[in-house]
């Protein structure tokens, strides 16, 4: 990095140059009066120093006239970034340029000062202040990807809330839900939100020199902020924000902010000099999020600078010269090279040598995050830089000459608390016996991978080497950790003479156990202590474990025994998938499943399931089956717990929801002053109908059966965005049902913004018509006929439409006469109604013109309403033995208000019961049959063969001396195979019988641990003979 000063600041940046050096970055600053104060004797300067060295930031340090910026020449204005134009002739920055613009060395003190804390001495405030992103935006629009400005911002913190962030505060222009509080954010609002503390501010709307539109906030609340310690950087799409020639500017106050001497405001700034563009720079501020997120994983950036000038050059990707200009002018207030915080930041631990020798060339540290960046240096001077990996850096340098040195290690990463220590240079005399390496030995007590993984006690080979010139005489090794998961079993051993030069070991000299608790890769810590008749050493190393790290998959819903929908509805009997994958570097030994819930709608009938062994980076699945009450509400979400056990004291445990069947109706309401939103509310609540509402588009539209879209009229209507269409097809095409009104979505909207979705309602757009709405009447032999409402709301500029192919006419307006609500069944997986009046404006009149039962009609045509019966029971379990009772539960609509149950071969035999207990008594196979029933309707439903009774009087159990294990068992038929482990004997052979007796599979040269595949089988006992050297044994099998 290049530092161009202004020479009355140099004293003052020395402090932010040493940092910079010592933390690996190659750091020289210049006085510009050697340069000229010219931009083009400074361009010209950094071009050579680009050319003759390795060269990535520079640092400007003044205000313009202090250090000039550049201007025409084909720039979009003043700009820093043009110093950065090298190779080539275009606006792709070569070199990342920042500026500490100050007028007076308080200015200069304040910004190097809340670098170095930002950097070496990060605040570790337990309020998740890093993990906050705060998103200011207008409500203008549509600009870049057809969003609004608030629409923009809340869709990049989303993309934040992913990464790692857990809280999003929204001030935002108008009313637009979510976080955001209604109306107009207040400069007090913004205040209380960056006092609060959030790492990252992002800003979209109108700017001026020193304020932002949005808000009103300016240089004076900028200067009466308390937010010490908590500084963000900010990314703000705004005209002039850092208009910093011959100003006071917006971006300069917030880096030159302090209270009490201590620094406020933020730690960086990315503000232009002109006035901004729309579409552009909202392209630049997304990609610069998207590098943050690390959605490009060969794009991975963590410099301020970095970040957002490689986002500035996707404007220029985008949009061409246009996307030049803003690049040219969006400048970096603040350190380039700053590497930004997005999480509490977590300590680094390191272990290295103590001292170094005179002559020494080579220097190893031992670090517990991979990917960390060491480096030595001396009195400001590189000595090397080295990244860690596999748990340790080496440090190569020219050999040590000079006693009495101290050389600075520091280590720093990402996220991470630098680490600092001061190591001294001595010289070479007598014998210095220090740790060289160490090699695992875990074949006897562990599973000899050479590893140290959780609960295993495993022998460790330590090599010692005399660095010194003496020779180590009666050399005792002992061997120390502060670790809470190691337990030292045997901790000394005696090395005898150790020679100059000389690498030794004792094989096998040690012991230790590990804890089961142990986190995967943890850095376990090791003290080395080395003595002989006269001098003492000390060595640190470290050894990492490995434990397994258990995660629950993506769960599905396989209802092939129900309605085949892919998901679970009230009355409905399925199997929930939960895959356990292994993202650890242990394996999980004969895991176990076991489903609990205290929700009263639902129904476990397989609680327990076997897993058995999951491999490091592999996984395994289990099938449960759970039934969903009758009277389970539509889309509600019940809490299930896994937990999970396994050998070694192995235990997880997750919690999910799992939604039944879908919400009836969502109430999308984008209208900017509510005019249908609330009404729909109120006829759905008079219906009964369960239905959210929302003034945002949610993340995810599949729970919901239907959407009723209020787009407004204008001056307060929402135009729907090129990306809202897309996920409102999407919908469709999953089989959704869409109400949408607005009174310029059909015509006017579609010519500058149409969307995907428009095509899919079948409306063509004849005009913009003016407010002419007086009287709406349902069409003659369609469901609204019969209906008229007089209309009182929203009349402006209402579109004429007129429907296409399968799409039919429901009203009409009757003076003037034209449709404005059009319906359209295509007979396919969707179903749309479109309207250019509101909902809310329809006044009720007498039944049927109300809007309870237009509503009805509505839901009725969307197939929200359908047949309220059904019949479905389950029983627990299906598999027993003689005498044993199985529990039954009718699952069957709630429309039926009887029921008789038949029960051959069981005891008792019928019942009225809801949920009756029935005993077996003798061996065989049986059906049930339910019939339910009401006042105008009854089912039947028999499941054959749906009861198993077995005798399993005469079956030998295992001997007590092998110890043989099935799993899982029961097994699922068609989900998974059967694995056969023995803890201490050979399997030879494996047979299995059915209930009669036949042998259904045999393999005789049987791999232990093979799964078989036994999918071919039919649910019921089997008898599983295993043949080892010994003996033969016989266990219970029962697949379901």
């Amino acid at each position: 990095m290049l530092v161009i000063c202004y020479p009355d600041f140099m004293a003052s940046m020395q402090p932010y140059v040493d940092w910079k050096n010592s933390i690996g970055i190659p750091t020289e600053m210049v006085n510009v009066s050697t340069i000229g104060n010219t931009s083009a004797a400074i361009k010209d300067y950094i071009v050579n120093y680009y050319n003759t060295n390795t060269l990535t930031f520079v640092l400007l340090v003044g205000d313009g006239p202090q250090i000039p910026t550049n201007t025409g020449g084909g720039l979009g204005g003043p700009s820093d970034n043009a110093y950065g134009y090298i190779v080539g002739n275009d606006h792709y920055i070569d070199v990342f340029i920042g500026r500490f613009s100050a007028e007076n060395m308080a200015h200069v003190q304040t910004q190097v000062t809340r670098t170095l804390e930002y950097e070496k001495n990060p605040s570790f405030i337990n309020d998740d202040w890093y993990t906050t992103c705060l998103g200011i935006a207008s409500n203008q629009g549509p600009g870049d990807d057809g969003e609004y400005d608030y629409q923009h911002v809340r869709n990049m913190q989303t993309d934040l809330l992913g990464y790692t962030y857990t809280w999003n505060p929204e001030l935002f222009d108008g009313s637009q839900g979510g976080n955001d509080a209604p109306g107009n954010p207040t400069p007090a609002m913004v205040s209380t939100e960056v006092n609060n503390g959030t790492s990252i501010i992002l800003y979209t709307g109108h700017g001026s020199t020193t304020s932002w539109g949005t808000s009103g906030f300016s240089n004076t609340n900028v200067n009466q902020l308390t937010n010490m310690g908590k500084l963000p950087f900010i990314w703000a799409v705004a005209c002039v924000n850092g208009d910093f020639m011959n100003n006071t500017c917006f971006a300069e106050a917030w880096l030159r902010a302090t209270q009490n001497n201590q620094p406020t405001g933020a730690i960086a700034y990315l503000g232009s000099t002109i006035n901004q563009s729309w579409n552009p720079p909202m392209e630049g501020q997304d990609e610069m999020v998207d590098i943050l997120v690390e959605t490009y994983p060969n794009n991975i950036r963590r410099t301020f600078a970095g970040l957002s000038l490689n986002g500035c050059s996707k404007m220029i990707d985008t949009y061409g010269t246009a996307g030049s200009e803003m690049a040219d002018t969006w400048t970096v207030f603040g350190d380039p090279s700053l590497m930004v915080r997005t999480a509490n930041p977590q300590p680094l631990s390191a272990s290295f040598n103590p001292t170094i020798f005179v002559g020494a060339s080579t220097f190893t540290v031992n670090c517990n995050v991979n990917g960390a960046r060491v480096t030595l240096s001396n009195d400001g001077a590189i000595l090397n830089t080295a990244w860690v990996s596999n748990g340790s850096a080496t440090l190569n340098f020219p050999a040590l000459l000079v006693p009495n040195d101290t050389l600075t290690l520091t280590v720093i990463e990402y996220n991470y608390i630098p680490f600092i220590a001061q190591i001294p240079v001595i010289p070479a005399e007598g014998p210095y016996v220090i740790y060289e390496n160490s090699q695992v030995a875990d074949s006897i007590m562990g599973n000899d991978n050479g590893l140290l993984d959780y609960a295993e006690t495993s022998n460790l080979t330590i090599a010692v080497k005399n660095i010194g010139v003496d020779s180590s005489v009666n050399t005792w090794v002992s061997l120390r950790t502060l670790s809470p998961y190691v337990t030292i079993t045997d901790s000394t051993e005696n090395y005898g003479i150790v020679s100059p030069g000389q690498i030794i070991s004792v094989d096998e000299g040690f012991q230790l156990s590990i804890s089961s608790t142990v986190p995967d890769y943890q850095i376990i810590p090791f003290t080395l202590i080395v003595q002989d008749s006269s001098d003492s050493w000390t060595s640190q190393f470290s050894l990492q474990a490995h434990a397994p790290v258990l995660q629950q998959g993506v769960i599905s819903v396989n209802d092939s025994i129900g309605n085949n929908n892919q998901r679970l509805d009230a009355g409905e009997t399925v199997y929930v998938n939960i895959p356990i994958i292994n993202n650890g570097s242990s394996a999980a030994y004969t895991l176990i499943g076991t489903l609990t819930t205290s929700d009263p709608y639902l129904i476990i009938s397989t609680p327990e399931a076997t897993y058995g062994d999951i491999l490091p980076l592999s996984s395994q699945s289990q099938a449960y089956m759970i039934s969903a009450m009758p009277n389970t509400p539509a889309g509600y979400q019940a809490m299930i717990t896994l937990s999970l056990v396994g050998d070694y004291d192995l235990t997880a445990s997750f919690d999910f929801t799992l939604t039944i069947d879908r919400i009836p109706v969502l109430v999308l309401d984008l209208d900017g002053n509510h005019n249908s939103g609330p009404s729909m509310q109120n006829a759905l609540n008079q219906l009964n109908v369960v239905n959210e509402y929302t003034t945002s588009f949610p993340t995810d539209l599949s729970k919901y059966k239907s959407l009723f879209v209020c787009l407004g009229v204008y001056p307060d209507k929402h135009i729907l965005s090129a990306a809202e269409g897309i996920v409102l097809k999407t919908y469709l095409n999953q089989g959704g049902r869409i109400y949408m009104e607005g009174g310029d979505t059909w015509y006017y909207d579609q010519q500058s913004y149409p969307t995907v979705v428009h095509p899919m309602f079948q409306i063509k757009g004849l005009k913009d018509n003016g407010g002419t709405l007086t009287t709406i009447a349902g069409k003659t032999g369609t469901f609204t006929e019969g209906m008229s409402f007089i209309y009182n709301g929203d009349n402006n500029y209402i579109d004429k439409i007129e429907p296409q192919n399968q799409a039919f006419t429901i009203f009409n307006n009757t003076s003037p006469s034209y449709i404005v609500t059009i319906a359209n069944d295509p007979g396919s997986v969707y179903k749309t109604i479109g309207s250019s009046n509101e909902f809310g404006g329809l006044t009720d009149n007498v039944s049927p013109s109300t809007k309870k039962d237009l509503m009805l009609q509505y839901l009725t045509f969307f197939d929200i309403f359908g047949s309220p019966y059904w019949a479905n029971f389950v029983g627990i379990p299906t598999t027993i033995e003689i005498n044993d009772t199985v529990k039954f539960y009718d699952l069957s609509s709630t429309a039926f208000t009887s029921r008789i149950w038949s029960f051959p071969g069981g005891e008792p035999s019928t019942s009225t019961e809801a949920n009756p207990e029935v005993v077996y008594s003798s061996m065989g196979t049986y059906n049930v049959t339910l019939e339910v029933s009401s006042s105008d309707s009854t089912i039947i439903l028999t499941r054959n063969d749906y009861i198993s009774v077995y005798d399993y009087t005469g079956i030998n159990p295992q001997s007590v001396s092998t110890e043989i294990t099935l799993y899982p068992n029961p097994l699922n038929r068609g989900f998974g195979s059967l694995n056969i482990r023995s803890l201490n004997a050979n399997i030879q052979s494996i047979r299995i019988f059915n209930s009669i007796g036949r042998e259904v599979f045999s393999e005789m040269n049987y791999m232990e641990n093979t799964p078989i595949s036994l999918k071919h089988l039919q649910p019921g006992l089997y008898l599983v003979e295993i043949k080892t050297e010994e003996e033969i044994l016989v266990q219970k099998l029962i697949i379901r």
